[in-house]
């Protein structure tokens, strides 16, 4: 019978190790990253089970590390965490996540909430999005349309993958920036309006798409006539 396989995210060496023991005691096999870079690398390669994720990490958040999950698998998620914030918890479980854990906790805690998330069937979500003759690859983060590369920046992906997930629904410009660049809203928006005209450029006018843009109400994608 194959081992149920842990994901651990962790920063602090002393406490990633003592984690890592424990599970292995418990007949799990592990994986660890002390950040995003290597937890990147390490679910695509281990395909693990469960994620057991900080939320504070040297090169990031690990709510937006969940975030990224959510695009493409439905893996059980654990967020240890040092903050005595509510709202930290909040937001990563908006985000995704399955359950918290406030440090610090004791091992049998851990592994009971462990034990219980993996009790929860599994699902593997669609790596792709289609709207029009755009296919967005959430896994390769690359978008094309009729097989031609649109070479997107990372933040014109964000904002294709999230107005293509609301396709219809204007989104402002506010609420754009929020959730593309990870950061609290802002009133000056032509930062959003800059890479909206440059994702705008790159599809051109053969997608099968119309990108409008109303005052008061923000941008959105269509692939119908609009009202």
């Amino acid at each position: 019978m194959r081992r149920k396989k842990i994901l651990v995210v962790e920063d602090n060496l002393e406490i990633q190790r003592a984690n890592e023991r424990m599970l292995q005691l418990s007949g799990y096999a592990v994986e660890t990253a002390f950040d995003l870079g290597q937890a990147r690398v390490a679910i695509k390669r281990a395909a693990p089970d469960l994620v057991v994720l900080d939320i504070l990490l040297p090169d990031g958040s690990g709510v937006a590390f969940c975030e990224e999950i959510r695009r493409v698998t439905d893996v059980p998620i654990l967020f240890v965490t040092a903050l005595g914030e509510t709202g930290d918890v909040v937001k990563g479980l908006r985000a995704g996540g399955d359950d918290y854990l406030p440090k610090p906790y004791h091992y049998a805690e851990l592994m009971a909430r462990i034990e219980a998330l993996l009790r929860r069937e599994r699902r593997v979500v669609a790596p792709t999005i289609s709207v029009g003759s755009i296919e967005i690859n959430l896994l390769s983060r690359r978008a094309s349309v009729n097989g031609r590369d649109l070479l997107l920046t990372p933040k014109e992906f964000a904002l294709l993958e999230i107005l293509a997930r609301s396709a219809g629904q204007y989104l402002s410009g506010a609420e754009l920036y929020e959730r593309a660049w990870g950061m609290g809203p802002i009133d000056d928006v032509r930062t959003v309006w800059d890479h909206m005209s440059r994702l705008r450029r790159k599809i051109g006018e053969n997608a099968g798409v119309r990108f409008e843009s109303a005052r008061g109400k923000g941008y959105r994608i269509t692939t119908g006539s609009g009202e």
